[in-house]
């Protein structure tokens, strides 16, 4: 059994204020997506949005 160790921030974006399921839910997405893409879904997230409804605005806004 292998233990990961929750990554703090990505890509020099703070996970900060996230709840552990999304933090191990953006590490996942990090390696699909723009710094640009992660740093907007994690102010939506901390503004109460999901993990789904953030990557819509992300994508919305910023694009990948």
């Amino acid at each position: 059994k292998r233990k990961y160790r929750m990554a703090t921030n990505l890509k020099g974006i703070s996970l900060k204020g996230l709840t552990k399921t999304q933090k191990s839910q953006m590490q996942t997405h990090k390696t699909h997506h723009t710094k640009r893409h992660l740093q907007k879904m994690a102010t939506e997230m901390r503004k109460g949005k999901s993990f789904a409804q953030s990557h819509t605005v992300a994508q919305r806004v910023i694009g990948k």
